[in-house]
């Protein structure tokens, strides 16, 4: 699973707090791609426009949503301030966590 697959939701979880997590997971070195920057905003739209729309509220009503990216390896300033941008400008909690390749099961 990467970024690269813009259309396709990775994970679904719901938080402690009731929160709904859509994760995507990201396993490529950061630059190993020139479109991954482009896959990845594309990707976080896609989940924001879930977020969004009549299947997200018939399957989970009222409840908060945010967006997790996994990655392998530590994302660049770059991709930190995309990631801020977007949710500033959309309003959802947008959060990156680093699990090495080596750490997954």
């Amino acid at each position: 699973m990467t970024v690269s697959e813009p259309h396709r939701i990775d994970i679904v979880a719901r938080d402690p707090s009731g929160k709904i997590v859509l994760a995507m997971c990201e396993a490529r070195e950061w630059g190993s791609s020139p479109l991954m920057e482009n896959e990845l905003r594309e990707k976080i739209q896609n989940y924001i426009a879930f977020v969004r729309s009549e299947d997200y509220k018939k399957e989970f009503g009222d409840a908060e949503a945010s967006i997790a990216l996994i990655a392998s390896y530590e994302p660049p300033e770059e991709i930190k301030e995309l990631l801020d941008k977007i949710a500033s400008s959309e309003g959802i909690e947008i959060s990156f966590k680093v699990i090495p390749t080596e750490d997954l099961l």
